[in-house]
């Protein structure tokens, strides 16, 4: 009984799949791209606990602003941290009265009062970045370690892929 040829159709509908999937595979391969899991609350309700995230590494991150990025833990743990950067390089963060302000504004950041948190100023240098959780009374952050580094950015939050009923764009 002879073979029947593949049809062109089902060829090239199978390459269309193929290729975007070798893709992905090989970017998850060669580390431009990792997964995370979220376990805790502090950058609620911009990410909840069991979303799971893509995040982009490069070496370069030439736009942080208000950027959702994953951390090295600066206390030396194995865990690392999500969090959004509210400033960056030659910065000034103020809090006062529980209000955000930067660089001598008086409009504070948007976002919940931060409670319990002593008033103080921070002045970045020229490699430091400033990072809060968006549940800033539910977070270990910039207020409790002080500027990080910018070589303690591991990566960009990009997507968040899981529930598929949350899933899209992090902003």
């Amino acid at each position: 009984m002879p073979r029947r040829p593949i049809s062109i159709v089902r060829w090239v509908i199978s390459v269309i799949i193929l290729i975007p999937t070798l893709l992905v595979w090989s970017f998850f391969l060669t580390g431009h791209w990792k997964s995370f899991k979220v376990i805790s609350r502090s950058m609620e309700p911009t990410l909840l606990v069991d979303d799971y995230l893509l995040m982009r590494h490069q070496k370069d991150f030439p736009l942080l602003d208000n950027k959702v990025v994953v951390l090295a833990d600066p206390s030396g743990g194995k865990l690392a941290m999500v969090k959004r950067i509210v400033a960056t390089a030659n910065s000034t963060v103020r809090l006062s009265n529980g209000r955000i302000y930067l660089d001598g504004s008086k409009t504070p950041l948007p976002g919940e009062r931060v409670e319990d948190t002593p008033n103080h100023e921070w002045k970045l240098d020229q490699n430091q970045i400033f990072v809060l959780g968006d549940n800033r009374n539910n977070s270990q952050d910039s207020f409790d370690f002080g500027p990080l580094l910018r070589t303690d950015i591991m990566g960009v939050i990009t997507y968040r892929y899981y529930p598929l009923v949350r899933a899209g764009v992090v902003q």
